[in-house]
C-alpha cells in the first residue's frame, strides 16, 4: 500500500516550530510585564492610561494611544500630582519626565485634568521625542 507523505512533518521540524512559538509567546509576556509594570509606576505618579477596549492583548500587548495627566492647583505656586506636591518648577519637571516615560512607552495623546476637570488641552508626546 502507498501512503501519502503531504502531512508529515520531521520531529527536527516540530521541534523548530515550538521553539519559535515559544521564544514569541515568552517575548509577548516580557512585554506585557513592561508594560503592565510601567502603567502602574505611571499611575502612582497622576497619569490614567486610557486602555483600548480591553485592558490588554492576549497574545500581543495592546499599549494604549492616550493618557490622563491629572494634577490639583494647591495654590498659585504649588501643585499635587499623584500623591506629592510640587512647587511649579518642580512640577514641570516631574510632567517632563512622565511625558518622556510615556513617550518611551508609545503613549501618543495627554489630556491633561486640572483639580478633577477635564480640560481642552492634549499634549502630543510624539513630537517631543524630536525636540531635543
Amino acid at each position: 500500500m502507498h501512503r501519502s507523505r503531504r502531512f508529515q512533518f520531521s520531529l527536527t521540524a516540530l521541534l523548530v516550530v515550538v521553539t519559535i512559538a515559544g521564544l514569541f509567546m515568552g517575548f509577548a509576556q516580557s512585554r506585557r510585564n513592561r508594560i503592565l509594570r510601567e502603567s502602574r509606576q505611571l499611575e502612582a505618579q497622576g497619569v490614567r492610561l486610557l486602555w483600548p477596549g480591553r485592558t490588554i492583548g492576549a497574545f500581543w500587548p495592546v499599549i494604549p494611544k492616550d493618557a490622563v495627566l491629572a494634577f490639583n492647583e494647591i495654590a498659585p505656586d504649588e501643585f499635587e500630582i499623584g500623591a506629592r506636591r510640587y512647587s511649579r518648577d518642580e512640577a514641570i519637571r516631574c510632567c517632563d519626565q512622565v511625558l518622556g516615560r510615556l513617550n518611551r512607552l508609545g503613549v501618543e495623546e495627554v489630556l491633561v485634568e486640572k483639580n478633577g476637570k477635564k480640560t481642552s488641552t492634549y499634549i502630543r508626546t510624539i513630537a517631543r521625542s524630536g525636540a531635543r
